[in-house]
């Protein structure tokens, strides 16, 4: 399920305007990045802008988390995917000012999600009632 939050917000990412992750578009109007096209401005692409590498970077790291937690189908694997949220989640707020910090905040939702799935977790083969006999 997290897997797929991902991907969607990847998608829905890539044809966003600059102008919803870049504050110099919302305060001066105008964005200059170095790498960027000349002819970028704050109506261009997310994707268009900064190339598609990013933007397949943003969605390892919301999607290794799931992706992990899948593969294993353990308690600990559910928890340390939540954890790897929480960390981008930091990440993401302490560069709240860059557009890689504004793409990152996703990863506060996701971790509420990923907490929530951990915690109604149950080992595949064990019931609800051997689980509390314990």
């Amino acid at each position: 399920m997290l897997f797929v939050i991902a991907l969607v917000a990847m998608t829905f990412t890539a044809w966003e305007p600059v102008s919803t992750v870049s504050l110099e578009c919302s305060k001066i109007g105008e964005f200059r990045l170095d790498l960027a096209p000349d002819d970028a401005n704050c109506n261009s692409s997310i994707v268009y802008v900064f190339g598609v590498w990013p933007l397949l970077g943003f969605g390892a790291l919301l999607g290794a988390p799931a992706l992990f937690a899948a593969t294993w189908m353990r308690r600990w694997s559910s928890w340390t995917a939540v954890a790897a949220l929480f960390c981008v989640s930091v990440v993401a707020l302490a560069n709240w000012s860059g557009w890689w910090g504004s793409l990152l905040l996703l990863a506060i939702p996701m971790t509420f999600v990923a907490a929530a799935l951990a915690t109604a977790h149950q080992v595949r083969g064990q019931s609800t009632r051997s689980l509390t006999e314990r």
